[in-house]
This record gives structure tokens, sequence and C-alpha cells, in this order.
């Protein structure tokens, strides 16, 4: 079952408004919510309390849950304006709503009975049953948090027994015979209970509410399992949720045990909304932050204003009497001087939270110089995971000049700002920052600090490109070391070896000619051939020798060097050389490195092309030497390139040129290298 057939299965069980209502109709519903819990609450704290106060900790947790319930409710309409999480907006709305509606009957329930009031026993009736939808939609909610999808495919076989249990339990507790279920209720019976089916409803009930934990344990353990699979900023999202419905999960199997338990579990109804709007303040949950933060910050500062007016006005209106105007006057003055600043704590107290350090920017260099101290070598990714953590930023990133990112922290989300880092004068890379919502840019508070950031940043940028361009340059010098003992190995194998190897055989046979009584010319015979063999021997370690480092190169110049070797190159092909009348002055490396690519060029033409011409062409490019070997031979086709290309093309590189094999005119290979004038 996919996502997408998830979610249309949800938007056919739930009420789905035409778009232009939503609108209205989501506010409206919460609207609808808020009221009856404040008429629930009313109702409860208006009852008188018992002789023992009994009956507080379910006032205490009639409260809690209806509070709950209500901003569930609110979050569901802000939600429900957007297109695409419908299904959560409609789920939350109608948790809270049927949440609230049902304690709001029992509150009722319970007064009418204390004072007589109409309908006492309709309403009595509607507390026996009108649970069950809230209970079934509270944890359908919890189920599908927080996209409107299933965690797996097999979930929806949980949701299905979800629905059908809401459906039989609605059924059974509305006709169920005998005592309303509240205790307050007791001396009441149900008016539409069914006698006659006591035998065949007292067992279902028993069932129904052995299956209720069953359920509610699967839904609370579905967040949980999201989180544990979730990554990123995801699960900072799910971590606060699934710790809200794991207290619900340890807290309801005890609140039909204890008063406490239940004070408990009307807590944990009051965490869920709680923790959904960390989700969403903190951690960007459907990009919502924008729209709770400000009204967030009028219902705080409306609370605590209307708290003080309320409490100054009771303490006031003992001390004047009759006059109770006075006191009425008195406190709106007092509420009055102190609403900016109670409204300024408020927005500080939210911009801590959310932005973190923005207001103090010497806390934020503080903060990082400490990340630093402890960083090591990952200087950039501590910049920037810092620099997140402590302004509350869902990305931050150092990218190089090229657009590669090498330090980042975050999700990619909406960029929101852009700065270069620059190091004398040159732009070596930008420090990009994301926005915390897609619809709120940041401010100038943000842009001044990380401008200030951006203009030491770069130091730190540089510090770690040259720093790599070190260990490059290290791992460059390695290889080229590796290449050439590769080549002195090569050489050593192909060319003075075999002629050891014919030293040793022709001794052997000069001592089995002695031994043997030979003619003494037959035995000077082998003994020359000896002598001819070490000759080539000590020829071939002087050869070795020079080309670690040629002397003709150092007294002459690399003109002359390449014309003494191409004139003494006799490996079977003919070998035509074109040089300027001078050229130009270069580096030692240089040198050294362009000799190499010749040398190396004409073995590998005599050895592998197959061909009898082979044409060495240097000429000066400007800043640059240029270096053509062209040979006539068979080409190197579809073949990856050998040792011997591979070791050429890595020394040029080590010394900042570039080295191109291309397919000759004639059928050949023509090598290209260009190789700076002061390389090295």
């Amino acid at each position: 079952m996919s996502g997408t057939a998830t979610v249309s299965a949800a938007d056919s069980i739930l009420p789905q408004p035409p778009r232009s209502l939503r609108r209205y109709v989501a506010p409206a519903l919460a609207a609808v919510t808020v009221l009856g819990g404040v008429l629930t609450l009313v109702l409860v704290f208006s009852l008188p309390l018992d002789d023992d106060s009994a009956d507080l900790p379910g006032r205490l947790a009639a409260t809690a849950f209806v509070i709950g319930m209500s901003g569930l409710a609110c979050v569901g309409a802000l939600l429900a304006v957007g297109r695409d999480h419908r299904v959560m907006a409609w789920l939350m709305i109608v948790a809270g709503l049927t949440g609230v509606l049902a304690r709001a009957n029992v509150g009722y329930a319970l007064a009418a009975a204390e004072w007589s009031l109409p309908g006492a026993l309709v309403m009595a009736w509607f507390t026996n049953w009108s649970w069950v939808p809230a209970q079934a939609a509270a944890m359908g909610l919890l189920l599908r948090f927080p996209d409107g999808s299933l965690p797996q495919p097999g979930w929806r076989y949980v949701e299905r027994l979800i629905w059908a249990w809401a459906s039989v339990g609605v059924v059974i507790t509305a006709i169920y015979p005998g005592p309303l279920g509240g205790e307050a209720l007791a001396p009441q019976t149900n008016p539409l209970g069914a006698r006659g089916m006591t035998g065949v409803l007292e067992p279902a009930l028993s069932i129904a509410f052995w299956i209720l934990p069953v359920l509610l344990l699967a839904c609370v353990a579905a967040p949980l399992s999201r989180w544990r699979r979730a990554v990123g900023e995801e699960r900072q999202q799910l971590k606060w949720v699934a710790a809200a419905t794991a207290l619900l999960g340890i807290t309801t199997p005890f609140a039909v045990i204890t008063s406490t338990g239940a004070v408990l579990e009307g807590l944990a109804y009051l965490a869920l909304p709680a923790a959904i709007a960390v989700a969403v303040l903190r951690y960007h949950l459907w990009d919502l932050g924008l729209v709770v933060r400000r009204s967030a910050i009028h219902v705080v500062a409306t609370v605590v204003l209307a708290t003080v007016y309320l409490g100054l006005v009771a303490m006031l209106d003992q001390l004047v009497g009759e006059r109770g105007w006075m006191a009425a006057a008195a406190g709106a003055l007092v509420v009055a001087s102190v609403a900016v600043p109670i409204h300024n704590a408020a927005q500080r107290g939210l911009d801590r939270l959310l932005f973190g350090n923005r207001r103090d920017p010497y806390a934020v260099v503080r903060d990082v110089g400490a990340r630093l101290e402890t960083a090591g070598s990952d200087v950039l990714s501590a910049v920037v995971e810092e620099l997140a953590s402590s302004l509350r930023l869902p990305y931050v990133a150092v990218e190089l000049a090229t657009g590669q990112p090498i330090a980042s922290t975050g999700r990619p989300t909406v960029e929101g700002l852009r700065l270069p880092l620059v190091r004398a004068g040159d732009v070596l890379g930008h420090l990009v920052v994301g926005r915390r919502s897609p619809m709120e840019p940041l401010n100038q508070l943000d842009v001044r600090l990380f401008e200030d950031i951006a203009g030491h940043a770069g130091v730190a940028v540089q510090a770690v490109l040259l720093d790599e361009e070190l260990r490059h340059s290290n791992q460059r010098l390695r290889t080229a070391r590796d290449s050439e003992r590769s080549r002195l190995q090569r050489e050593l194998h192909d060319g003075l070896g075999p002629v050891l190897g014919a030293v040793t055989m022709r001794a052997e046979a000069a001592r089995n000619l002695v031994r043997a009584a030979a003619d003494p010319i037959e035995i000077d015979g082998v003994l020359a051939g000896i002598g001819v063999e070490t000759e080539v021997a000590v020829s071939e370690v002087r050869r070795l020798l020079e080309e670690l480092r040629p002397t003709v190169l150092v007294d002459k110049g690399l003109g002359a060097a390449l014309a003494e070797f191409v004139e003494q190159y006799i490996d079977g092909i003919d070998v035509h050389l074109e040089l300027p009348q001078s050229l130009p002055d270069m580096s030692a490396v240089s040198e050294l490195t362009a000799y190499r690519v010749v040398t190396e060029s004409l073995r590998n033409a005599a050895r592998h092309s197959f061909g009898a011409c082979c044409t060495v062409r240097v000429y000066d490019g400007g800043v640059e030497l240029v270096i053509e070997v062209r040979d006539d031979g068979r080409g190197v086709g579809q073949a990856p390139p050998g040792i011997g290309l591979n070791a050429m093309r890595e020394r040029v590189e080590e010394s900042g040129g570039r080295l191109t094999l291309s397919p000759a005119a004639n059928g050949g290979l023509t090598v290209v290298a260009r190789v700076p004038r002061g390389a090295g």
C-alpha cells in the first residue's frame, strides 16, 4: 500500500470541505472546540468540591485534557488552510473537537444533576459513549503523524481495527443497560439500555475494553517506529512527539485505577500538543513556525496580562470594599503600564527559544570559539555546526567558489543568505545559510551577524584549502615516488636482469669447459662473451644512474640533452627531433619533467607501437613548454594507458602541467605535454 494510497484512504474517511471553505470551516471548528473547552472548565470548576476533595484530581485531569485538545484543534486549523497536510489537519481538529465535546458532556451532566438543569438525562446518556469516537480519533492521529501516511503498509490493519472498534464500541456503550459509566452519574441508568441483550453486550463490552489498551499501545508504537528510522531534522521533529506518546502509553493504563493516574493521563494529553508545538516552532514541522510564533507572543502576553489584571482586581476589591470601580481602574492602570514590557519579555523569550543567540552576537562568537578549541582538524564543520546550533538554523554550509560544499550541517532548505568569503581580494567561496521557514526570510540581525562572521571565515577557508592542497601535494609526491620506483624496477628487470643472467650462464659454461679440459680457444671465447655481457651491464647501470639525474641536462641544458639522447637512441625506431634555435629559461624541475616525457615516450613507442618512425617536437608555448611525440605505429586503441603513460601523466601534473593522448593522423599515437616553465 503506497503512501499516496494511504493518504487517499484517509481522505475518504475524514470530512473534506471544499478548498474555498477551508479557511472558514477549520477555524470555526477550532473556535467551537475552544468555546467548548471554556464551557467545560467553567462547569467543572463551578461544581462544589466534596468535603474530602476527592474529586479534585478529576478536575485537574479534565483541565489538562481540555487545554491540550483545544491546542490540538487550533494547530489543526492553522494547518488546514494549506493543501499539503490536510489529512493531519482534520485528524487534529476531529480529535480535539470530539475530545473536548466528550468532556463537555460530562461537565454538563454533572452540573445538570447538581442544579437540575434541562436535558440532564440526555447529556448523561451521551457521556456513556461520546468518549469512544474521541479515543479513536486520537489513536488515528498518532498512527498517521506527521505526514498523514501510515508508517508501513501493514499498519492499515491496525487502522481498520481502530475504526471497527470505534463503531462497535459506540453501539455497545450507547445501548448497554444499567447505571451510566461515571461514578457521579451512577444513580442514573441508561434510558436506551437494551436489557434483553445483557448476556451479549456484557462480554462484548469486556472484549472492547481489553482491546483498547492494545490498540493504544500499537498507536503509541507508530511514532516511536518512525522516530527510530528517521534521520536529521525529521528525527528531531519526531522525538518530542514520540516522547509524549510514550508518556501517554504509560499513563493511560493507570487512569482507570487511581485518580493520580487520571491526572497523569490528562497531563500526557496536554504534553502531546505541546510536543507538536515544539516540533513546529523549533524544528519547522509543516512550516507553521511563523504563524504559530506570531500567535504565541500575543497569547502569552494576553494570558499574563489577564492574570495580573484579575489578581489585582480581586486583591484590591478586598481593600476598597464597595468601591469596586476603583479596583478595576487601578488594575487597568497597572496592566497598561506593564503591557509593553510583558509583550517584549514574551518576544525575547520566544526569540531565545527559536533563534538562539541572534540578539547576542558576542555569545555566538564565544560559542564558536569554544567549539574551535576542541574541533581538531575539521575546523569548518565545527564552525557551521555551532552556527546552526547557536542560531537555530536548519542549514549552514561553506561552499567553494565552484559551488562544491566542503562543510555543511542540516538539510538544504530555501536559501536565505549567501555571503562571499574573501581573503586577500580573492573570493574563496561562500557562506550559505538556509531559512528557518520557507516563508520567513532572515532579518537584519541575522544578516549583520553573518556578515561579521564571513569576514573572518575566509581565513579559516584559506587555511583548509592550503591544508588540502598540501595533502594532495604530498599524495602526488608519493605517487611520483612510487611511479619512479616502478620504472626502475621495470628497467632493472627488463634491461639489467637479462644481461646479468646471461653472464651467469656463460660463467657456468666456462667452468664446465675447464672441468672437461676443453680446447683453450673455446674457453677463451666463452670468457670473452662474459666480458661483453659485463660491459653491457655496466653501460646499463650507467644509463640508469644517468637517468636518475642526467649530468648532460645539468651541464648542457635541455636542448643538448635531448639531442644527445636521440642521437644515441638505438632501440629499433628512427627518431626525428625538432628543436627551436633556443629554448626559454626553465626551472630545473621543468627541464627534468620535459626530459622524462621525451625519454619515456620514445621507449613506449619503441616497445609497444610497432612503428618505424617517431617525431619529437619541442617549442615555446609562452608560459609553458610544449612537447609533442608522434609515432606511426598502431596506437593504443581501446586499451587503457599502461604504467609508463600513467607515470608520465603523474609527473607532468605534479609539475602543474597537463598531458593528453590522441590518435595521430597517420594512425599512430600523439603525446602532448604542456609543462609550466617555472614548475616546482
